[in-house]
């Protein structure tokens, strides 16, 4: 999979504009999770949203959202539009300050594996190769990350490995997209940094961002690689029957996206067999990316 040409595709492909939730923060450049007060985020909208239903997601009031946005001539009720950038005011709790690396273990495992040593070891540590997995201590921060986000270390594993292979120091040809899940320009921007600066980190540093971006987005605790996945690649189509066609060639718009099929297709040649295939669907995805789960 390759990120997305613009940032509005990017997030909404991953899904991470909106749904700060109950641990979101703000990453700050360098790699931490930005101290924040009461203030004001970027969200994009969901199918089904409405001021009302944002209020009571983001614990304020529609009145506050209807002054940071303007929106008086809309009913509380209103169903707005899906993917429209909008402010809301957000208070962060305390307990989630830290960078990832300094995530303390929660008290519940919502899944497995929950130990270091239940993932592939490490590799040789080497000098030259760049890659995340000789970092002392990348996959017992993995495993913190994925605990806090309630989703397994093994499909975040795969995930990684599907999308950088672990060198993430090496940028899309296609795309400029950069780091282990491959961060667009836009979206490291968005971030609080740049590919250039993500391109100088580690990939334990890295860590800290891929926690952030996943921390914003429609994950849900216990999902496995498939729907993990698809959370990331088309959040829109997450749930979708496994006969659905998300990429096409010579396809037009994505039905409830406002995505190309054509352009899905030809950047993802890996789920249509190279492109031998001319379309591909949810359960092409979500097969190739079982192929990835560790054993």
């Amino acid at each position: 999979m390759r990120a997305s040409e613009f940032i509005a595709e990017d997030l909404s492909r991953r899904g991470f504009l909106r749904g700060l939730g109950a641990a979101g923060a703000t990453v700050a450049t360098g790699g931490a999770l930005a101290k924040k007060k009461p203030e004001e985020v970027s969200i994009l909208t969901k199918k089904g949203d409405t001021i009302y239903s944002l209020a009571r997601e983001y614990n304020t009031t529609p009145q506050e959202i209807v002054r940071l946005n303007k929106y008086q001539h809309l009913t509380l009720q209103s169903k707005l539009p899906i993917d429209h950038p909008m402010q809301v005011p957000y208070t962060f709790p305390e307990k989630t300050k830290a960078p990832a690396k300094h995530i303390e273990p929660v008290a519940q495992k919502h899944t497995e594996p929950t130990k270091a040593s239940e993932l592939p070891k490490p590799n040789t540590p080497s000098k030259t190769s760049g890659n995340a997995l000789e970092e002392p201590g990348f996959i017992q921060k993995l495993v913190q990350v994925s605990q806090e986000l309630g989703i397994s270390a093994k499909a975040l594993f795969g995930i990684i490995k599907h999308e950088s292979h672990f060198r993430h120091h090496v940028p899309n040809p296609h795309t400029g997209a950069m780091g282990l899940i491959q961060f667009t320009p836009e979206t490291a921007k968005w971030l609080g940094t740049s590919t250039q600066q993500l391109a100088k980190m580690s990939g334990t540093e890295q860590l800290d961002y891929v926690y952030e971006f996943l921390k914003r987005g429609r994950v849900k605790p216990g999902m496995d690689i498939g729907d993990l996945y698809m959370s990331i690649f088309l959040p829109a189509k997450v749930g979708a029957p496994l006969d659905t066609v998300l990429g096409k060639e010579g396809g037009g718009r994505l039905p409830g996206t406002d995505k190309n099929m054509n352009l899905i297709w030809k950047q993802n040649p890996s789920f249509s067999d190279n492109l031998r295939k001319p379309y591909f669907t949810v359960a092409d995805v979500k097969k190739r990316l079982s192929t990835f789960m560790p054993d």
